[in-house]
């Protein structure tokens, strides 16, 4: 388990207690978990079944094998950079996503990565992993995602990565949990013909919350803590993403806070429209807005790398 998720367990009271039960599949105890928390859905008549949608991720293994094959992979600490660099070679695409995404300006690293043993390293097992998810959850087809999805998901994650030492945690895997932050709205998008109307309606993130609540019964940000519970990602991390919609005036973890955070920077950097949340209220005074606008720009450019080596 990695010393973010260490972390985590510390910061929410998580230890041994919070296993998986037997007798279910992953994608069945997140679906059961799901319905659960979400309850009955209520407006709309074209309503997306939130069992249905997360039981059919157990068809990942079968649509990108090789992809299935890294997830599982990853979290095991036997495995080295180099063996998990031979499994990824079966798959072109995947590879070669994760070249340029080692060679991206984000690590520093453009054009000396020139083999995949070294591009695991560069960028680490659990960004390994994401780009795994990625690919097996059909979000390289950028066809099938609703509208700005790629923008906001990696102004999230440059945005988690940054923020990350502020409160005490390793970037790259909280870079990763911003990358994944998003994913619910792309499962739901691949699963309700109204949901880009939806999100493009919205008036910003909690209007889309409200809205997504009332059509579907949860939010997706708890549907990408229920994908992530699916794929068998270490506990805390689908625990840490459902207490990001937490209100800002209860106990949350410190990476609930910093996902938080980085969800409404990513907002400002890719929607002129959004009206604006202060940092300090969603940070409870750890950050406020004085803290964030010398880093903007910046946070925007590397964003935009990071955009260009995902999708390309």
């Amino acid at each position: 388990m990695s010393t973010v998720y260490r972390a985590w367990g510390r910061s929410n009271g998580i230890g041994a207690a919070a296993r998986r039960p037997g007798g279910r599949r992953p994608a069945e105890e997140a679906a059961v978990a799901g319905d659960a928390e979400g309850g009955d859905a209520e407006g709309g008549d074209e309503r997306v079944s939130l069992t249905t949608l997360l039981l059919g991720l157990d068809a990942v293994p079968a649509r990108r094998p090789v992809a299935a094959h890294v997830i599982s992979l990853t979290d095991d600490p036997n495995v080295s950079a180099a063996g998990l660099a031979g499994v990824l070679g079966a798959d072109a695409p995947l590879t070669a996503r994760l070249m340029r995404l080692a060679n991206s300006a984000y690590y520093g690293l453009s054009g000396r990565v020139r083999t995949v043993p070294f591009a695991v390293t560069a960028v680490g097992f659990s960004t390994v992993r994401s780009l795994a998810v990625v690919a097996a959850a059909g979000l390289d087809d950028v066809d099938a995602l609703p509208p700005g999805f790629w923008q906001r998901s990696t102004a999230t994650a440059v945005t988690a990565g940054e923020l990350a030492r502020r409160f005490g945690l390793p970037a790259p895997d909280t870079f990763c949990l911003g990358l994944l932050a998003l994913v619910g709205q792309a499962l739901l998008n691949q699963h309700d013909p109204e949901y880009a109307r939806l999100l493009t309606a919205a008036s910003g993130r909690a209007g889309l919350l409200e809205a997504e609540r009332a059509r579907y019964g949860m939010g997706h940000t708890q549907v990408s803590s229920a994908a992530l519970a699916a794929w068998s990602f270490p506990v805390e991390m689908p625990q840490v993403l459902r207490a990001v919609d937490e209100p800002p005036t209860g106990v949350v973890a410190p990476a609930a806070v910093c996902v938080r955070l980085s969800l409404e920077i990513g907002e400002r950097l890719t929607n002129p429209e959004h009206e604006p949340v202060p940092l300090e209220r969603l940070s409870r005074g750890r950050i406020d807005d004085e803290d964030m606008a010398p880093l903007l720009p910046r946070l925007a450019q590397a964003a935009a790398d990071l955009e260009e080596a995902v999708t390309a």
